[in-house]
């Protein structure tokens, strides 16, 4: 898994002093179901493929939320969906503590069994196709394939403490995010390298955050989203 977009929310405690570079630990996965192919896609001649999922994982290791991102074939979404629902998390540690996270993996399904693999999404659907030679059933847009550009119907400022400002916790953090078709926000998270304090408070916030819902060509779609917070002087 890329850390990058990994770390969702971390230790509340503020600190000053200077520390080792923290540890990162992320969540493991036992697969306890594996999905097939449907019987009818095999009658038809489907020999593998392949469905990409963004799952938030708790403290606890427990399934909270997920996102299907992309999918060789759309009736492979059903049963790669209700497969994970089965499965069991173990949670991801900073620095030894348990903390909740996202992770993006592929699940690749062939006649013979479904294999689980990490990957970089952003460069999955241009494989597939290139080397498949076939176009993706199902992926979520991007923000410049919308018919308009999203627009925040509520918006929550993160609590930033005094305190905070006065330690010099401080910074510009970046929260990635989905919106679905609702105009809900899905999955917030930001960089494994953002301070634990800042990194809290600027994704509570964002899951309060509403948009108008997205659409493609008239249809509601899910997109990929970002915002950036600046938290005291100049962000540096």
């Amino acid at each position: 898994m890329n850390p990058k977009f990994c770390l969702v929310f971390l230790i509340m405690g503020l600190s000053a002093a200077a520390v080792p570079p923290p540890v990162f630990e992320s969540a493991g996965v036992v697969v306890t179901v594996e999905p097939q192919i449907p019987a009818r896609l095999r009658m038809e001649g489907l020999r593998d493929g392949r469905v990409t999922f963004a799952v938030d994982v708790d403290a606890e290791g427990k399934l909270t939320d997920w996102l299907v991102l992309e999918a060789s074939h759309a009736d492979l979404i059903a049963p790669c969906s209700e497969a994970i629902q089965r499965w069991r998390f173990s949670p991801a540690r900073y620095d030894g503590a348990r903390v909740p996270v996202r992770v993006k993996f592929t699940v690749n399904l062939s006649m013979t069994g479904a294999v689980i693999s990490r990957t970089v999404v952003d460069t999955v659907g241009d494989f597939f196709e290139r080397v498949a030679g076939r176009p993706l059933d199902y992926r979520i847009s991007r923000g410049n394939e919308i018919d308009r550009p999203l627009e925040a119907l509520n918006r929550v400022s993160p609590a930033y403490a005094s305190e905070a400002q006065r330690q010099g916790v401080a910074g510009r953090v970046t929260v990635f995010f989905f919106v679905d078709e609702r105009g809900q926000v899905r999955l917030p998270a930001v960089s494994a390298e953002t301070h634990p304090y800042l990194s809290g408070i600027a994704v509570r916030a964002m899951r309060e955050w509403k948009f108008t819902p997205p659409t493609r060509e008239g249809r509601p779609v899910t997109v990929e989203a970002s915002q950036a917070f600046v938290f005291g002087g100049e962000g540096k």
